[in-house]
C-alpha cells in the first residue's frame, strides 16, 4: 500500500509540473499571439498607429545623416562630421528628457487618448523639419531640428499605456511584445522602401522622402482619432 501511495503521488506530482515539450512549442504560438491583437477590442486600432508612426524612424535610419552632411557640405570632412554629430546627439539627449517630462504634464491634465491624437500631427510635422538645412545650413539649425525631431520618441508614451490598458492583464507582456514586433516590421519594411525610392530619385532628392514619410505619419491620425476616452475603463 505504501508503494503504491508512492507511486501515485510520483505520477501527480509528474503531470503537475510543465512538460518542456509543451511549454517551448507554446511560448512560440505566433497565431494565439496574432488572435490576440486581432481580438482584442481596440487593438488593431492601436497596432496601425504603431505601424505608421515607426515609419518615422526609417529617415534617421537611412536618409537623415546623408541628407544632412550633403546639405552641409561635410561629405569627406571627418572634423565636420564628428561636430555636427555631437552637436545633434547632445540636442537630441536634452530635447528628450524635456519631451517626456512634458508629455507626463500634458497626460496628467488632458488623459491619454486626447493627447495621443494630438501628437499625431505634431510628430508628422517634424518630419518636414530638415528640410530647413535647404535654406540654412547653421550649427543653430542642426541643433534646433535634431531637438525637434527627437519628439518622435514619445508618441509611444501613449499607446504603451493604452495597450497596457484594453489587454487582459495576464497577456500585457505579450501584446507589449507584439507591438514592438509589429513596429520593428514597420521600420524594416520602410527601409526596404526607402532603399528603392533613393535608387530612383537619386542621392540629389533625398529631400523628397521627407514629404512621403510625414504623409505617411499623417495616415495614423484618422485611427487615433478613432480612440475613444471609454477604452480606458477596464473591467
Amino acid at each position: 500500500m505504501v508503494a503504491e501511495a508512492a507511486a501515485e503521488a510520483a505520477v501527480a506530482a509528474r503531470q503537475s509540473r510543465p512538460c518542456c515539450r509543451w511549454a517551448l512549442p507554446s511560448a512560440f504560438n505566433l497565431a494565439d499571439t496574432a488572435r490576440l491583437v486581432a481580438r482584442t477590442p481596440w487593438m488593431p486600432t492601436l497596432a496601425a498607429i504603431t505601424a505608421l508612426c515607426a515609419v518615422s524612424k526609417v529617415l534617421d535610419q537611412s536618409v537623415t545623416q546623408q541628407f544632412t552632411f550633403q546639405t552641409f557640405g561635410a561629405m569627406g570632412d571627418a572634423h565636420m562630421i564628428e561636430r555636427m554629430q555631437i552637436t545633434s546627439t547632445g540636442a537630441q539627449m536634452v530635447s528628450t528628457a524635456i519631451f517626456f517630462s512634458l508629455a507626463g504634464f500634458v497626460i496628467s491634465r488632458v488623459g491619454l487618448v486626447p493627447f495621443a491624437r494630438g501628437i499625431i500631427p505634431f510628430v508628422a510635422a517634424t518630419q518636414l523639419m530638415p528640410l530647413l538645412y535647404l535654406t540654412n545650413s547653421s550649427f543653430a539649425t542642426l541643433a534646433c531640428v535634431s531637438a525637434l525631431t527627437a519628439s518622435t520618441a514619445i508618441v509611444d508614451i501613449p499607446l504603451s499605456a493604452l495597450i497596457s490598458l484594453v489587454v487582459p492583464g495576464k497577456r500585457m507582456g505579450e501584446a507589449l511584445s507584439a507591438m514592438a514586433a509589429v513596429k520593428a516590421a514597420a521600420a524594416f519594411f520602410g527601409n526596404m522602401c526607402a532603399k528603392a525610392i533613393i535608387h530612383c530619385i537619386g542621392v540629389e532628392r533625398l529631400w523628397m522622402l521627407y514629404p512621403i514619410v510625414a504623409g505617411v505619419v499623417l495616415m495614423a491620425w484618422p485611427f487615433a482619432l478613432h480612440l475613444r476616452p471609454a477604452m480606458m475603463d477596464t473591467e
